[in-house]
């Protein structure tokens, strides 16, 4: 790919659901890997070859079998195995016939399944067991289950869950606000991505104690975009963000600092189109306060402020004391 310069991947022509890297247990360079309605494919520069076909929805791959890639699909979930450089088929795990969406392991070796509509399900070497509202999660619909380094974090349409071990139940999880879909970056920071709100891309920046603390400042300029669909943080420090049919690049290596208190300054001020009574300072030998007649009672202001992150974002708002419209 030259730079700058995005190229299709030949001959994929169809839809593609999700991307996984696949390190060989026993060296090698990271595959790529890509699940699309005609198959998987391995990613090899600008040309991909097909190692399985399946209506793939969803890849993952295993950390408890390293060797192993599960393969969601529109009918089930089955898994291919690399050895001595070659993609084996593995066929299909039995038990699971529906459309899966998601897939994740946990810190016990147990991978969780999402169905689209459905249950969620766990499977432990060839144990299947389902879970459904009567285990604590408040709906079903279009689950999703995202990893991260603090364990499982289940998206339902009414916020976050955890699984109990103990109670063999889901908790409501508050730790990420409310519902969001969820990545972890390499450094730990974790980005929240949502549809439909006023704050559709978050950050909470992770320190040295564990602890996390939201950045209210640097995305600010996504704060107009309607969605966050797809979120990629790169360990080389920028982000791939997918907004609808926008994608950003972001650099998230450069900080931005967050601003002092300001306020907004008055550049001027015009009565009826043309009268300008203010200039941004008192011309000399002007009195303290203005008197206006009271056909001159209909006010512009233009305003300024000393902040310039997405400066043509920064909105103002005024109040004339006493002036009745009717």
């Amino acid at each position: 790919m030259e730079r700058g310069i995005f190229e299709a991947v030949r001959p994929i022509d169809s839809q593609s659901w999700a991307l996984s890297t696949f390190l060989p247990p026993h060296g090698g360079g990271p595959l790529i890997l890509a699940a699309t309605n005609n198959g998987v494919y391995q990613l090899n520069d600008n040309k991909a070859v097909l190692i399985k076909e399946t209506d793939a929805r969803y890849l993952l791959a295993s950390k408890a079998d390293p060797a192993r890639v599960y393969v969601a699909s529109m009918d089930g979930l089955s898994s291919i195995r690399y050895v001595d450089g070659r993609w084996r088929d593995q066929g299909a795990i039995q038990g699971l016939t529906k459309q899966i969406d998601y897939l994740a392991e946990d810190g016990g070796g147990n991978l969780w399944a999402a169905e689209r509509y459905g249950t969620l399900v766990r499977l432990h070497s060839q144990q299947i067991t389902r879970f459904d509202t009567s285990s604590g999660l408040p709906h079903l619909d279009h689950l999703s289950i995202y990893s991260l380094a603090n364990g499982l974090v289940f998206n339902t349409a009414l916020g976050h869950y955890r699984f109990d071990s103990t109670q063999q139940r889901f908790i409501p999880d508050s730790r990420y606000g409310g519902r969001a879909s969820l990545v972890e970056d390499p450094h730990g920071n974790i980005w929240m991505g949502r549809y439909g709100t006023q704050k559709a891309l978050d950050i909470l920046l992770k320190h040295a104690d564990g602890s996390y603390e939201a950045d209210s400042v640097s995305l600010k300029r996504f704060d107009q975009i309607p969605e966050v669909s797809v979120i990629l943080p790169q360990s080389d420090g920028v982000a791939w963000i997918g907004a609808g049919k926008v994608l950003f690049r972001y650099d998230y290596r450069r900080k931005v600092e967050h601003p002092e208190p300001y306020q907004a300054m008055v550049r001027r001020v015009a009565a009826g189109r043309d009268s300008a009574i203010y200039y941004g300072t008192k011309a000399e030998g002007a009195g303290e306060t203005p008197a206006l007649p009271y056909r001159s009672n209909s006010l512009q202001f233009d305003f300024a402020a000393p902040y310039f992150i997405h400066a043509e974002g920064t909105q103002f708002s005024h109040l004339l004391e006493g002036y009745d419209p009717t």
